[in-house]
This record gives structure tokens, C-alpha cells and sequence, in this order.
């Protein structure tokens, strides 16, 4: 079953957009992307902020501290090298590889939120479930992220939100008409030619929701 948001131009009776899934603008690409990239971010965090925070291993600071200096890479300066290494791999035009860029450039951040994070859980907590047999990702999972929801909630929106309006990467690593994302396909309203005001603000309304809602 198909469930579509229909947008009709008054002025043009002819002009009738569908946002939905299986048609030119889809929920479903956007959605996709921002899950995938969303939670691939998330999960990688956990696992480096926990190193970070809890481990000692040499050069670690260091480490850290070029992890946190990515940040400050604009995401223009990369993404040529990024179209050009998707293309040789094969994966240019598919939702794993911008899923992957996406997390690339959300990681920075997500690392430094829950290193921050991290380094406030008492270390008699995970020395307790040391002794009673929990370690390595047994601890993580049972006691780390449980500890954490609220701070890894707060990431999904923020990331979330980030991925559902992003624009460049979208349109250069999805070129097919049929894996546009909603804000890609929004700026297609407006061309040299083509100006319909209407449709760019009823667009709009829908592509803003999730942060209407939210």
C-alpha cells in the first residue's frame, strides 16, 4: 500500500505533484539515508568514544584531538576525492556510500559529544561489571548505551535532522531521478526558466515537518 501527500497548483490545474513513496520526490530515499548514515555514525561512536574515554592505549590524546580537528574540514574540500573513490568502488549512486560520507562527516562531532559523555560514568560501575563476568561489547551494550540513551537520543535527532536537509552531498553522490532526496528534489522547483513559488512553498511545509514535529 502506497501512501502519497498530494500538493496541486491552483493556478496551474495541470501542475499536481506527488510526495510519496515510488514517485519523483520520495520519503523513502531521505528516510533511508538518514536512518543508515544516522545510526552507522552512532555505532562507531560509541565503540571510539568508549576507547577514548575508558582505555588507555598510546596516543590516545592525539589521536583524539585529530578526530575532533576534523570537524573543521568543510565538507566542499572533500568531496571531490569522495566522488572519486566511490566511483572506482563502485558505489557512487547507491545509499550505502552517501550513507557512509554522511557518517564520515558526522563522526567528528558524535565522538567528541559521548567521549564528553563517557568520562562522567563513574569507572566503579564498569569495574563492578568487570567482576561479574561483563567485557568488551557484553559491557557496552549492557551497561554503557543503557547509561547513555538520553545523550544517544539527543545525537539521532541532531544527526538526523543534519542528513534530512543536507543538499550538496545528495546531489552530487545521487544523481538518478529516482534517489533524489526531498531537498534535492525541492531545488529542482526552481529552474532558469521555471519559477512556481507555490510549489517551492508547498514543498517546503513538507520538507520541514520532521523539525516542525520535532
Amino acid at each position: 500500500m502506497r501512501a502519497f501527500i498530494v500538493i496541486v497548483n491552483n493556478k496551474k490545474p495541470n501542475t499536481v505533484i506527488k510526495l510519496g513513496w515510488g514517485n519523483t520526490i520520495t520519503v523513502e530515499n531521505t528516510i533511508i539515508l538518514t536512518v543508515v548514515a544516522t545510526l552507522i555514525a552512532i555505532i562507531v561512536s560509541v565503540f571510539a568514544s568508549y576507547a577514548y574515554a575508558k582505555t588507555r592505549f598510546r596516543g590516545r590524546d592525539t589521536f583524539f584531538n585529530l578526530t575532533i580537528g576534523l570537524t573543521a574540514v568543510p565538507a566542499i574540500v572533500v568531496l571531490l576525492p569522495l566522488y572519486t573513490v566511490l566511483a572506482k568502488l563502485g558505489m557512487l549512486n547507491t545509499y550505502f556510500g552517501t550513507s557512509l560520507v554522511y557518517a564520515g562527516f558526522m563522526l567528528p562531532f558524535c565522538v567528541f559529544v559521548l567521549t564528553s559523555f563517557f568520562k562522567t560514568i563513574d569507572n566503579e560501575i564498569i569495574d563492578a561489571a568487570k567482576v561479574d563476568g561483563c567485557s568488551g561489547i557484553s559491557l557496552i551494550a549492557r551497561i554503557i548505551i543503557p547509561l547513555s540513551k538520553p545523550t544517544l537520543i539527543t545525537l539521532f535527532i541532531i544527526d538526523g535532522l543534519w542528513v534530512w536537509n543536507e543538499l550538496l552531498i545528495a546531489l552530487l553522490l545521487l544523481q538518478d531521478n529516482d534517489k533524489r532526496t526531498l531537498v534535492v528534489q525541492l531545488g529542482l522547483f526552481k529552474g532558469r526558466y521555471v519559477y512556481d513559488p507555490t510549489l517551492i512553498m508547498a514543498g517546503s511545509l513538507f520538507v520541514g515537518l520532521p523539525m516542525i514535529i520535532i
